[in-house]
């Protein structure tokens, strides 16, 4: 889905035309993070716990957060993969972003779980990753987390920063982790977590935060309507019979032409200016 300042409201060419007099704002176009993983992985917990965003439970939602580390992002909570009975959930989750895919994948991973069904949660990812790299744009960028850290040995020790023992074992299923989902997924940057009482550890958080805010850089307010327009054209291409053939064409144009067709006039600096004329 759109983010809600460019929601089509059922005149996909209307909305266009919005976009092209400029009358949408910069802000309306945010950066967007899905939170992947297993069932009972601890999704809500993180993401709860990074992003300050509440759980929803079995159904993908979208919601505008500002966890005030990386500035506002539309947040999308995804239901538990392979959960018994759920169907392929991968496949349906994979079809109900392909329009409007996220710019950064959160992929959860159990610390305890590293070994067990890991090449599927990894087929599982590259699944959706596929079915989120837009025709027009790069694939989404990845951070990979070994989640719930804490229930690894020793189980008696209370958890904080990481004692010789348990650094140990996160090694070592860090190394399992990268070696198994990072031959299936390119640059795959992969950190460490833990979320007893719903809390992230501080060295957990400004590593996870170094990653994200390396992976979702914050454009300027053209280029921020410009990504703004390609993302309705994609939408409104599945919508409009006048937009997809509008993209169809668009798509067998130059290079040249296709930047001045997507940045309108008055948009100053996207493109590097080479629209600059409309």
């Amino acid at each position: 889905m759109p983010s809600r300042e460019t929601a089509l409201d059922g005149d996909a060419r209307a909305q266009l035309a919005r976009l092209r007099l400029g009358l949408v704002p910069a802000h309306g176009m945010l950066p967007s993070v899905a939170v992947v993983g297993r069932r009972a992985v601890g999704k809500s917990a993180f993401a709860h716990a990074a992003f300050g965003a509440s759980s929803v439970g079995a159904r993908c939602t979208s919601a505008s957060v500002d966890p005030g580390w990386c500035g506002p992002v539309l947040l999308h909570d995804t239901p538990g993969l392979r959960a018994a009975g759920a169907g392929d959930v991968a496949r349906a989750l994979g079809a109900s972003l392909a329009h409007d895919p996220p710019s950064l994948v959160v992929s959860l991973f159990a610390a305890t779980e590293v070994d067990a069904g890991i090449d599927d949660d990894a087929a599982d990812l590259r699944s959706l990753l596929r079915a989120w790299t837009p025709r027009w744009e790069r694939p989404p960028s990845v951070v990979a987390v070994l989640h719930r850290c804490d229930e690894l040995p020793p189980f008696d020790a209370p958890f904080g920063a990481y004692d010789p023992s348990r650094a140990l074992h996160v090694a070592a299923s860090l190394s399992l982790l990268r070696r198994h989902v990072g031959a299936k997924v390119d640059a795959l940057a992969v950190t460490p977590a833990a979320t007893p009482d719903g809390v992230l550890a501080a060295d957990d958080r400004r590593a996870f935060e170094r990653l994200v805010l390396r992976a979702l850089p914050r454009d300027d307010a053209a280029n921020l309507r410009a990504q703004a327009f390609r993302r309705v054209l994609r939408v409104g291409a599945a919508v409009d019979d006048a937009v997809a053939s509008f993209v169809r064409r668009w798509e067998r144009a130059s290079s040249e032409a296709q930047a001045l067709l997507l940045v309108p006039r008055g948009w100053p600096g996207a493109h590097r200016g080479a629209a600059e004329a409309g």
